[in-house]
């Protein structure tokens, strides 16, 4: 082994010396070996293990009312007939946030199918990656057909189904030959209002009962009693 500081470096055998020197030393030499290992392995493994990307375990779409209010007054006109809206939308992360930008694509329509009598490519050019459509009824989940054909197409597609969003999915492609659907969580938003509103002055009551059975009252926040 090699020892010394910056200006001296003596080559020891130290299987030559003897005692607490030998054991001493061999300590002082495992120590420095391991640090100089690990300050190695940390530079060339830095740039993998801290890639600063957004892990998430789940996917949001976000939905203006706006968009919510348009498919409310669509099905009211098409009564109970399908429908379809395109909608522009951009990522933040894991959340995929719609904005106003729509547009309704040329469609022949039924009870059970949207048939589109255009090309919809020009307005996936355009940016229009979000599809919409809806169910004349109560439904919750798309059909088969919607699976395999409308929902491949885009990057996010929607369910409308009796005045509200009851389903929603992202298609990521794997390769050439495979699309991979992921069940996505639903918000609605009003763009232009500010989230971090603050409501410190409203204090949410929550009634409950005592052991006399009669019903009282609590604050969150400062709780009071009376």
């Amino acid at each position: 082994m090699y020892w010394g500081d910056d200006d001296e470096i003596y080559e020891i055998n130290i299987d030559d010396l003897e005692g607490e020197v030998h054991e001493r030393l061999y300590n002082e030499y495992l120590k420095v070996y391991k640090e100089s290992v690990y300050q190695e392995y940390n530079e060339d493994t830095i740039d993998i293990f801290d890639s600063e990307l957004t892990i998430a375990d789940k996917v949001t779409i976000r939905v203006p009312i706006k968009i919510l209010n348009i498919c409310k007054v669509i099905q009211s006109k098409v009564n109970h007939n399908e429908f379809s809206i395109l909608v522009k939308a951009t990522w933040k992360k894991n959340i995929l946030e719609l904005t106003e930008d729509y547009i309704i694509p040329k469609q022949t329509v039924s009870s059970a199918s949207v048939d589109y009598t255009e090309d919809l490519n020009e307005y996936k050019k355009q940016g229009y990656n979000v599809v919409i459509h809806s169910h004349p009824f109560k439904s919750s989940s798309f059909s088969r057909d919607d699976i395999e054909t409308i929902n491949t197409h885009f990057t996010a597609s929607i369910l409308y189904s009796v005045g509200e969003f009851t389903r929603a999915v992202i298609t990521v492609p794997l390769n050439n030959e495979t699309k991979l659907q992921i069940d996505a969580e639903i918000e609605l938003y009003i763009p232009g209002i500010e989230e971090d509103i603050d409501i410190s002055n409203i204090q949410i009551e929550y009634p409950y009962r005592t052991n006399k059975n009669k019903s009282r009252k609590r604050f969150r926040n400062n709780i009071h009693f009376y």
